[in-house]
């Protein structure tokens, strides 16, 4: 029976114990005995065997831990569930429509360190940044106010031909009101 488990041991071990002497003697009885060093030897294995079971079980709990963080989506069961995914969906829509390229990944982030006190910027280099994203936005919406207002008097001047060739229509009457 050791015999069995022994050889099922080494098995499991990958035959690492393979290449080692087998010093392992019948007495006369015909009962296998095995010498104190191989046996030793053997104890060693079956502990580093049992360390990395138990090393792959903790990397397996952490990379479950980790694809349930990546793919993990938090209920919404109270109703400050709910306002808080209405802010949070409300700000995305603002930060669309205003064609904001913003990181929400970051910007979660940020919320994330925020709550649990880890801010590692000071306040001057966060004023810093604000305004000079507040500054790069508001060149952009001069920059999209002229182009709209180039396109109001292109429309202007179209609509202005337009009405003035649809008079010489014959079709069209004019009114006293015009």
């Amino acid at each position: 029976m050791k015999k069995y488990l022994i050889s099922i041991l080494l098995l499991a071990m990958g035959g690492s114990c393979l290449a080692q002497s087998w010093v392992v003697e019948k007495n006369r009885k015909g009962q296998a005995v095995m010498d104190y060093a191989y046996y030793e030897q053997l104890q060693n294995k079956a502990a580093q065997y049992d360390s990395l079971q138990a090393e792959i079980a903790r990397l397996n709990g952490e990379v479950m831990s980790l694809r349930n963080r990546v793919n993990h989506r938090t209920p919404i069961i109270s109703f400050n569930d709910s306002a808080s995914y209405a802010i949070g969906r409300d700000l995305y829509n603002g930060w669309k429509n205003q064609e904001l390229d913003i990181n929400v990944e970051a910007v979660a982030q940020s919320l994330r360190d925020s709550k649990q006190g880890q801010n590692t910027w000071d306040e001057p280099t966060l004023r810093q940044l604000l305004q000079k994203f507040q500054r790069n936005f508001e060149a952009r919406q001069q920059a999209n106010l002229a182009k709209q207002q180039e396109n109001a008097k292109a429309n202007i001047e179209a609509g202005k031909k337009f009405l003035a060739e649809n008079a010489k229509s014959k079709a069209v009457y004019t009114t006293k009101s015009g």
